[in-house]
């Protein structure tokens, strides 16, 4: 879907622009507007990293599913993953994200992207009202951040990217490795379709550590 989304952003932008412009449905409107006010700068270089990462980890959460996957071929999916995710978090890819988003914000009229922050900085150094918390968190108290802040230039962008990025390694490694690989190693070595010639046979430590 991702995917799709960032093949055809000026298609979608021209057709909510035209339902805008011509369409007598109200509703049909008023979506119109509110998905359109959405196509900002900031918006599409994360969706456009986005994409990227998805990209590898739908795969492999889809070979992940097979039940005819078995646990040392998981292993190696999610060390694959964990792989291309650290080939990911490089300057270069951010470069060339950033640099694919910025030509569709071309392609749709926007400012690029380096004058449109160039622009939000400017406003930022203009006095701002104090921020005010929803009134549903007032009898709570709050310590972390309740608004997100904007991405700022290309380094608030890489800085985000990489946090996506070690968030998701990090889930990994709490879910599948450490404790977790040991019993999927040692369920492995004593499953009953294994043979004497199989590798991992009743492999001494994935038994031991398992029992």
């Amino acid at each position: 879907m991702l995917r799709t989304v960032c093949k055809r952003f000026v298609l979608l932008y021209e057709l909510l622009s035209d339902v805008i412009e011509n369409d007598s449905n109200s509703d049909r409107v008023i979506e119109a507007r509110g998905l359109l006010y959405q196509f900002s700068p900031d918006f599409i270089k994360t969706l456009f990293a986005l994409r990227h990462i998805f990209e590898f980890t739908k795969n492999t959460s889809d070979l992940l599913q097979s039940p005819e996957l078995d646990y040392s071929d998981a292993l190696e999916l999610l060390e694959v993953l964990q792989e291309r995710l650290n080939d990911c978090r490089t300057d270069t890819t951010m470069q060339n994200l950033w640099s694919q988003a910025a030509n569709v914000c071309h392609d749709l009229g926007m400012h690029d992207l380096e004058e449109s922050c160039d622009m939000q900085r400017e406003t930022e150094r203009r006095p701002q009202s104090a921020r005010q918390f929803p009134n549903y968190l007032k009898n709570f108290i709050v310590d972390c951040p309740v608004q997100r802040e904007k991405l700022q230039n290309r380094g608030d962008f890489r800085r985000e990217m990489f946090s996506v990025i070690d968030r998701l390694k990090k889930e990994i490694e709490r879910r599948f490795f450490n404790d977790n690989k040991i019993i999927m190693l040692g369920i492995k070595a004593r499953a009953n379709n294994q043979t004497p010639e199989s590798t991992t046979f009743l492999k001494t430590e994935d038994i031991v550590a398992f029992g």
